[in-house]
């Protein structure tokens, strides 16, 4: 090896065995500077990584909470680690070394021996406003164990999803009530900030009719409806999302200008609206099957209407950015992908469909507009 063909000289193994009883002494002698540099210190590179790879603990530590429903009961009043166990039937020591993690990562704080919630914590109970737990609780089961499998969609291209659990993630959702349950309330939380920014950042009071194609349970339409009386809205989905959507808005004020129609729009899109929506939808396709979609939309548009697409503008430079990490998740998944504004006109043009504008909004989504070729 080059150390054996270029033996280090006797001085300098001298001076690294002084140097080397030198940081041993201080070591022994100073504990308090140690611990010190130990918390302030530069972190070693191979320290770093190791805290990147461990986040994954610490995500599913605050899945567990959420599934345990922990901050629900401490929503309540303070508590100990011991009367949070007894209450929820768990272990004491589990529970009160889940919580000091959860404390360290700012959800929880403690004082003396009782904890309370953070403002990040109150995100995860249930009757929070624009609460997290479903989301939460899912990245933490079914999403978990498929992205674990991601080296086998690095080896394919395709999603993990279906190789873990033996079908596609939609058609395991539709057997699955439960689970369908909580995503659609996730997908409700995740939407919130952009279901109120999106409409900041375009203008909807020139249309009288929308079809929100692939709509959820219609958080995005409900925002709409309530800023433009005049504006009526078809939701369009599957028909167990449609089902929970018009239980949920039957009863409302918007209910005579909502109406929900049952369909795969893969297959077909219904006609008759001025504009047509794909609010992240589109991600959770690959190239093929999203171009699918778009050729269906452009089907149903009659001359004059609009398509939005309501996507992340993926950053293909090497940065911190939401985006990037979704992508990942849309891989394992689903099978999809996060894109860039290039890559959807693209799209758009190779589904007869003409780009028209772009409008980002403070929610991290951006908005491409387009028309009939």
């Amino acid at each position: 090896m080059l150390g054996e063909a270029f033996p280090r000289s006797r001085q300098s193994l001298r001076a690294e065995s002084l140097l080397a009883h030198a940081a041993a002494r201080v070591t022994r002698t100073l504990p308090g500077l140690i611990r010190w540099l130990a918390r302030t210190g530069p972190v070693p590179a191979e320290a770093q990584v190791l805290e990147k790879v461990t986040a994954a603990w610490i995500s599913q530590a605050i899945a567990v909470a959420a599934e345990l429903r922990i901050p629900d009961v401490l929503a309540v009043r303070p508590r100990t680690a011991a009367e949070v166990a007894e209450q929820l039937a768990l272990d004491p020591d589990a529970v009160s070394r889940l919580m000091r993690v959860l404390a360290s990562e700012g959800l929880l704080r403690l004082q003396g021996e009782h904890f309370t919630l953070s403002k990040l914590g109150r995100t995860l109970t249930s009757e929070h406003a624009g609460s997290v737990r479903e989301l939460v609780s899912l990245c933490g089961a079914e999403w978990q164990q498929a992205i674990s499998k991601l080296q086998w969609s690095m080896t394919t291209g395709g999603g993990a999803f279906e190789r873990v659990f033996g079908k596609p993630f939609f058609e395991y959702l539709a057997e699955h009530a439960d689970v369908q349950r909580s995503f659609n309330a996730g997908m409700r939380a995740a939407s919130a900030l952009a279901d109120l920014t999106v409409p900041l950042a375009y203008d909807f009071s020139r249309f009288e009719r929308v079809v929100d194609v692939g709509g959820g349970t219609g958080s995005l339409l409900g925002t709409l409806l309530t800023r433009h009386p005049r504006l009526h809205a078809v939701l369009f989905d599957l028909a167990p999302v449609c089902d929970e959507a018009e239980q949920r808005w039957s009863f409302s004020s918007h209910a005579g200008r909502m109406a929900f129609v049952r369909g795969d729009f893969r297959a077909w899109v219904p006609k008759g609206a001025d504009l047509y929506i794909l609010k992240t939808v589109l991600h959770d396709w690959s190239d093929i099957d999203a171009l699918c979609i778009l050729s269906r939309c452009r089907e149903a548009m009659a001359h004059g209407a609009r398509l939005l697409i309501i996507e992340h503008d993926l950053d293909p430079r090497p940065r911190s950015q939401f985006a990037q990490r979704l992508d990942l998740l849309m891989l394992a998944v689903l099978g999809g992908k996060e894109r860039t504004c290039s890559e959807y006109q693209t799209l758009l043009r190779a589904a007869g469909l003409r780009p028209m504008g772009q409008y980002p909004t403070l929610s991290g989504l951006t908005l491409v507009e387009a028309g009939h070729a």
